[in-house]
């Protein structure tokens, strides 16, 4: 058990060793991410934007949202990249024991945005039953 958590924490302290250049932009997806998806404003602004109408008024505010969150994790991943390309006092560079988690470290958090969002949809069997609750409580 110990020798798990040992394992475990050795991988968090390699992981946070490489994103110590790149912290800027992971403090910039997790900031929006939080918001998004932790507070009410966050998850009404993407269950509306996600949610279609027939009409399809607000088929540019979608696609500006959409299109502003693909900018968006182009940008951490461009910035993460570029960080950590450069070689910093203090800072492992490219060493062996560090090349898989500088590689993978943008591409993480470059799809972060992109996942981070829609998991705060509601599905439609979580929608069905808040909608039936609210008639039930209407009727008393």
């Amino acid at each position: 058990m110990l020798k798990r958590l040992h394992g475990l924490w050795l991988w968090i302290l390699k992981w946070l060793t490489v994103t110590r250049p790149a912290r800027l932009a992971v403090i910039m997806v997790a900031a929006v991410l939080v918001f998004l998806i932790f507070s009410e404003q966050g998850q009404d602004v993407v269950r509306a934007l996600a949610e279609r109408e027939a009409s399809g008024q607000d088929a540019w505010q979608r696609f500006f949202f959409f299109g502003g969150m693909l900018a968006w994790s182009a940008c951490a991943w461009y910035w993460a990249r570029q960080m950590l390309r450069l070689e910093f006092p203090g800072v492992p560079g490219n060493e062996p024991q560090y090349f898989f988690y500088r590689t993978w470290m943008p591409r993480v958090l470059a799809r972060s945005p992109r996942s981070g969002c829609p998991s705060r949809l509601p599905s439609p069997r979580r929608a069905t039953r808040r909608t039936s609750t609210a008639r039930c409580a209407s009727c008393w």
